[in-house]
């Protein structure tokens, strides 16, 4: 389609740009949280406006010229370490604002030609992403070094972005059927401040299986880790993958000084690049979410899917039943060395003969406690009801009222 002369001839290129430049500012400030307003967009959002209405409504196809030109930009954001989704989303977010301003300032014997110049700035759209994705992915593992690529899929499965197209640019594979481990230290007493992940130590790389992949998420407050699983298996049932947690949990405790925990959930690929972005999101944040709560129940050293801590689960929500559980088991709490008993036997999966040892107490001993907690809480704990209760218990007075 050859350009329009109603729309070209109505407009001060540079003036609109500027003014598509101030019109999308608050909502760059708002959408983008890690760049935001700190980032000098005006200085790049301006030639992103030129650079749209020079090519999109005149073959719909951005020219060499045009793609160097978005690329360059794309480099530079990598170099300042402006996550990629915000880069995409600030086109989007540009875009949106151009039309709006088109539709306000031409005048309506333009129209056909503005919806024309919308369908196809709509079609040229991913051309441009796709320019923008390739620039920013070879710049950032140029600059980035070894660790770059898996930090690019991590950050991806954190902000819900297209995770295959962004690990494909990356000559990263992904795993048809994963588990995410989201790794987060467990707050001690004695240390106020969580260590910040700027990378993955090689004492924890060293730990990854095969195929694995392991990057601090953007805001650096914990590690996550995409771990391969069997095609043919529920990840949950997999012993495989709770192992290999299990080791990233040992060398994250080695390697920093604190407890760790990991929070995992089940990654499976979707049937389209939205629906594989979607899912991804949510594995994400289900296995955050899993971590933070085995965090607030004190469990250091403890991998574990969401299914696996229904009770923590049940009672997060639910004050009135953790302070019901509180006084039910006042009497054994109150007893310091029947509680650290308690601990000790469900720590030990009820094997009398392990809590013994970790205890440093005979058999006959800890049977006397057991004895004991039965007779103040009027259930024993090794039994089915008991067991309900007390894992209850236990789990309400880590949470706190």
């Amino acid at each position: 389609m050859p350009k329009s002369a109603a729309l070209t001839d109505e407009l001060d290129i540079d003036q609109f740009a500027n003014a598509i430049a101030a019109d999308a500012a608050p909502a760059l400030a708002t959408a983008l949280h890690s760049a935001g307003p700190r980032y000098p967009w005006e200085e790049i959002v301006p030639d992103m406006v030129r650079r749209l209405i020079e090519c999109l409504w005149t073959a719909g196809e951005p020219s060499s010229p045009d793609k160097r030109r978005v690329a360059a930009a794309a480099r530079r954001c990598a170099r300042d370490w402006v996550p990629l989704q915000e880069i995409e989303l600030c086109c989007q977010i540009v875009l949106v604002s151009l039309f709006r301003n088109l539709w306000n300032t031409v005048r309506p014997r333009a129209a056909s030609d503005l919806l024309r110049a919308s369908s196809m700035a709509a079609s040229g759209l991913p051309v441009i992403l796709t320019v923008i994705r390739r620039a920013y992915i070879e710049e950032t593992i140029r600059v980035g070094g070894g660790q770059a690529a898996a930090q690019l899929v991590v950050a991806t499965l954190s902000g819900g972005g297209d995770v295959a197209s962004v690990a494909s640019e990356a000559g990263v594979s992904l795993p048809d059927n994963g588990v995410i481990a989201a790794l987060v230290p467990v707050p001690a007493d004695d240390k106020t401040e969580p260590p910040l992940f700027d990378e993955v130590p090689p004492g924890i790389r060293a730990q990854l299986p095969a195929g694995a992949l392991c990057a601090p998420t953007p805001e650096r407050t914990r590690l996550l880790a995409l771990l391969p699983a069997p095609d043919s298996c529920d990840p949950e049932t997999e012993p495989a993958v709770r192992i290999a947690a299990t080791r990233l949990l040992g060398a994250c405790h080695a390697t920093y000084g604190w407890g760790f925990v990991a929070g995992l959930a089940g990654l499976t690929g979707g049937e389209t690049a939205e629906t594989r972005a979607v899912e991804a999101k949510a594995a994400t944040e289900e296995a955050i979410a899993t971590s933070a709560l085995l965090a607030g129940l004190g469990e250091a050293g403890r991998a574990a899917f969401l299914s696996d801590t229904v009770v923590g689960a049940a009672l997060v929500t639910r004050r009135d039943l953790r302070l019901r559980l509180a006084a039910r088991m006042a009497a054994v709490r109150e007893r310091e060395q029947l509680w650290t008993t308690l601990l000790a036997l469900y720590r030990c999966d009820l094997d009398r003969g392990r809590t013994a040892r970790l205890l440093g107490i005979h058999r006959s001993t800890l049977d006397y406690r057991l004895n004991r907690i039965e007779q103040l809480a009027g259930c024993s704990p090794t039994s089915v009801r008991g067991i309900q209760l007390f894992s209850a218990g236990l789990a309400a007075d880590a949470l706190g009222p």
